[in-house]
């Protein structure tokens, strides 16, 4: 499945080229970039990876037959080619379509919110860095035989603005203080540098190019492809190991020992998170945090839609979403409510404070609620 559209990659389907492959990489990760800078200040949570390109697909072709052989040639070639370069593994691991490689959403939405903060950040300085159009990055991205390298000075910070959604403070520092050592390990002192190394990775007589975005900028440059790589890897572990913890918590919520949450056990743990959700808005969030598939909630779920939440609230589009007045839907502020909960749950569960949300901002009651069912 991607998404909503199932997929059956049968042997004799067509492998999709590496030209095409990039080029469809490219225009996808764009407009994933956009979608996200679209709804998140609205506070909405943006479209699963699989989810959006599912439905960009749809939109391109018309006729979901075509649109479901296209899918699948994509599908081919990933599954052939996704080990060779950064690019592709990053984009294969986005859709979720091999069991190894699969990238937490929030995660996806890191590493394209630090390279939208670069992009922006070099368009600003255009007088310095020479980066007039985003089509200078995005391009060069779309051909398999280039290598896009970003200069440090604007990478570093990205990075940082990018994890500022993060709750748990000390796993924020330490992506940070990670993200920092291997960029220090893998940044060029120059142009020349960089050309020369993309020049070794050629293969096949196919020469490799290095686009060096800002070249003007007095720092060391790093690929772009293997630090985006880079912090999707790191953040997925982070975020990976956080869920394994609060899974094993709501599993003792768990009445029947089936993984599943029901809405009678939505309603408890509601109430022992100390939130008052009126009860006609309890079974309209139970029906917001299932994935497609039986209808039924399951722990992985719950815990995904509010850690999303959270991570909407932590970077302030919550807020402006609460600025469009009484049109605002009731269940997304409820919904709110229970992410702000569940992030100080999140700490006491990894026995730490967050400095987005302390136990001030919080009240005495959401932890102590949590702390009820850890027990």
């Amino acid at each position: 499945m991607l998404g909503s559209m199932p997929l059956l990659v049968r042997a004799g389907t067509k492998s999709m080229s590496l030209t095409f492959l990039h080029r469809l990489i490219s225009t996808l990760t764009f407009a994933k970039l956009c979608h996200n800078q679209t709804k998140m200040p609205n506070g909405q949570a943006p479209l699963p990876m699989p989810e959006f390109v599912a439905f960009q697909t749809l939109s391109m072709y018309g006729v979901r037959k075509m649109a479901q052989t296209y899918v699948e040639q994509m599908c081919k070639g990933l599954s052939i080619h996704r080990r060779e370069l950064p690019r592709l593994q990053l984009f294969a691991s986005a859709l979720g379509l091999f069991v190894e490689d699969l990238l937490p959403d929030e995660s996806y939405s890191v590493v394209l919110e630090a390279l939208g903060n670069v992009l922006h950040t070099l368009e600003n300085d255009r007088g310095l860095t020479g980066f007039t159009n985003p089509r200078l990055f995005w391009q060069p991205y779309a051909h398999q035989h280039e290598d896009v390298w970003l200069p440090v000075s604007y990478v570093r910070p990205a990075i940082d603005a990018a994890l500022a959604s993060e709750p748990s403070a000390s796993t924020r520092e330490e992506l940070r203080s990670a993200m920092g050592e291997f960029i220090e390990a893998h940044q060029q002192p120059n142009a020349a540098a960089c050309a020369q190394l993309s020049a070794a990775r050629s293969k096949n007589k196919h020469h490799r190019k290095a686009c060096i975005l800002g070249e003007k900028v007095p720092c060391g440059f790093v690929s772009a492809d293997t630090v985006l790589l880079e912090l999707s890897i790191r953040h997925a572990s982070a975020v990976q190991h956080r869920s394994r913890k609060m899974l094993r918590l709501l599993a003792r919520q768990d009445e029947k020992r089936n993984g599943k949450m029901s809405r009678v056990e939505l309603a408890v743990l509601l109430q022992k998170l100390g939130l008052q959700v009126d009860a006609s808005h309890v079974d309209e969030l139970h029906s917001r945090c299932i994935t497609l598939g039986d209808g039924e909630l399951f722990h992985e779920d719950l815990e995904r839609v509010l850690v999303r939440f959270g991570q909407l609230q932590r970077s302030g589009e919550l807020q402006a979403a609460k600025a469009k007045g009484p049109g605002s839907d009731a269940a997304d502020g409820e919904l709110a409510e229970l992410a702000h909960a569940w992030d100080a749950a999140v700490m006491e569960a990894l026995g730490e404070a967050s400095v987005a949300h302390t136990a001030e901002s919080q009240g005495s009651t959401g932890v102590a609620g949590f702390a009820a069912i850890a027990k």
